[in-house]
C-alpha cells in the first residue's frame, strides 16, 4: 500500500495535516512517534487535562461518553485506571513526599550540628 501524505509549499516552508501523517504510519512507525510524544510533558499535561477537566487547555477532547460498565476509548480507560489505582497512587506519593522531608530535616539537623560545631570550637 502506497502511503501519501498531502503536502503544501508556501514562502519556502513545507507544511502538512499532522493526522494524515499518523495515519500514513506503519503500525511500528506510529508506535515509535506515540511512545515519544507520550514522555513529553505538554503532552502528559495535557492528556492529564482531559482526565481531570474533560478538554485540553485549547478546549480539544479524545473520545468522550458517559459511564459504562466497560470503558470504550482511550481516555474513559485512563480514567478508570487512575479512579481504581487512585489509592496506590496517593500512598505512593505520600510516601515521596514523606522521604522527601525526611531528608530536608536531615540536612537541616547536619547543617544545626555543624553549626554548634562551629560554635563550640571558637569558644
Amino acid at each position: 500500500m502506497e502511503r501519501r501524505i498531502r503536502m503544501k509549499l508556501d514562502a519556502g516552508h513545507i507544511s502538512f495535516d499532522i493526522s494524515e501523517l499518523i495515519e500514513a504510519l506503519t503500525a511500528e512507525e506510529r508506535n515509535e512517534v506515540i511512545n515519544t510524544l507520550a514522555c513529553q510533558e505538554q503532552v502528559i499535561t495535557e492528556v492529564a487535562n482531559q482526565i481531570i477537566d474533560g478538554y485540553t487547555s485549547l478546549g480539544y477532547h479524545g473520545g468522550k461518553g458517559s459511564a459504562h460498565v466497560e470503558a470504550y476509548s482511550g481516555l474513559a480507560l485512563a480514567s478508570r485506571r487512575i479512579a481504581e489505582a487512585a489509592n496506590d497512587i496517593a500512598a505512593r506519593e505520600i510516601e515521596a513526599l514523606k522521604q522527601s522531608l525526611r531528608a530536608a530535616q536531615e540536612a537541616q539537623r547536619n547543617g544545626w550540628d555543624a553549626y554548634h560545631q562551629l560554635l563550640a570550637q571558637r569558644a
